[in-house]
């Protein structure tokens, strides 16, 4: 399977309903989600068409990934999820909308004392080997030699991978320089339902 590099930069253009990794989410009106987790990144499904060559991923609407990762960049009076077993869905949210009607979006801002503030990043997208180290949905884990995933997740695939990295404005940091893997039942997958994904941080 190719996986799709999420390379990520620093603009002044607006990027509301594109997609971006950081900053606010812009949902749809009427559109529900877990405010307690931190949102990472929405990847607006119509710039994949290029690069999921595997016809994986949607390619309408758009994709929101929310996790519990305010440790990992610093803030160490927040609860600790687990690390070295697989994370279940309370530390972890995956929502998907098909609607494209973006007029009909809002930005939803949260609370900068209770979430770190980070500036948006930009999200380009490029076509690379299954194993590429760095952001990139699908492909196979980069940190280890992959066999399957734990019970009850044998025969799970990648849907995103987050790299530890450090930038001008966070310092995100796996345990020491590891990886956090959102994964994903390939029925699921294909059915579009991500109301069952998991997470799993790997590190050296």
């Amino acid at each position: 399977m190719s996986a799709v590099q999420i390379k990520l930069s620093r603009v002044e253009e607006d990027l509301f309903c594109k997609s971006k990794w950081w900053g606010n989410p812009d949902i749809p009106e009427g559109f529900t989600f877990d405010d307690s987790l931190m949102f990472v990144c929405q990847i607006r499904c119509e710039d994949l068409v290029n690069y999921d060559v595997d016809d994986k991923l949607p390619h309408k609407g758009m994709l929101y990934f929310f996790c519990d990762v305010a440790y990992y960049l610093g803030y160490y009076d927040e609860f600790d999820p687990p690390s070295g077993a697989l994370w279940d869905e309370e530390y972890v949210k995956v929502y998907y909308s098909d609607n494209e009607d973006y007029d009909s979006y809002k930005q939803i801002i949260f609370d900068d004392d209770y979430f770190p503030e980070i500036h948006e990043r930009k999200i380009d997208f490029e076509i690379v080997d299954d194993d590429n180290y760095g952001n990139k949905l699908l492909g196979v884990p980069c940190q280890f030699e992959y066999e399957d995933w734990e019970s009850p997740c044998e025969g799970w695939i990648n849907l995103l991978q987050i790299d530890s990295e450090e930038d001008d404005d966070y310092n995100l940091m796996f345990m020491d320089e590891g990886t956090l893997y959102i994964i994903i039942d390939p029925k699921d997958l294909s059915n579009c339902d991500f109301t069952k994904v998991r997470a799993y941080i790997y590190s050296t």
